[in-house]
């Protein structure tokens, strides 16, 4: 869950519902996801060829 425009069609109660379900107990920013890119594009980025990368916050193994 990435805090986008879209969380602005969400109501409160169901927001906060999504948001609490999160590991870490708030939304991803897109900076985030950003510096997650800035390091795939990167020369480090080359240890992490042919992986694939689920920015989710560990939702799918709560």
């Amino acid at each position: 869950m990435t805090e986008t425009p879209l969380f602005n069609v969400l109501t409160e109660e169901v927001l906060e519902k999504a948001v609490i379900a999160t590991p870490h107990g708030h939304a991803m920013l897109p900076e985030q996801i950003a510096t997650w890119v800035g390091f795939l594009i990167s020369p480090a980025g080359d240890v992490s060829s042919g992986n694939v990368i689920i920015l989710n916050h560990g939702r799918d193994v709560r």
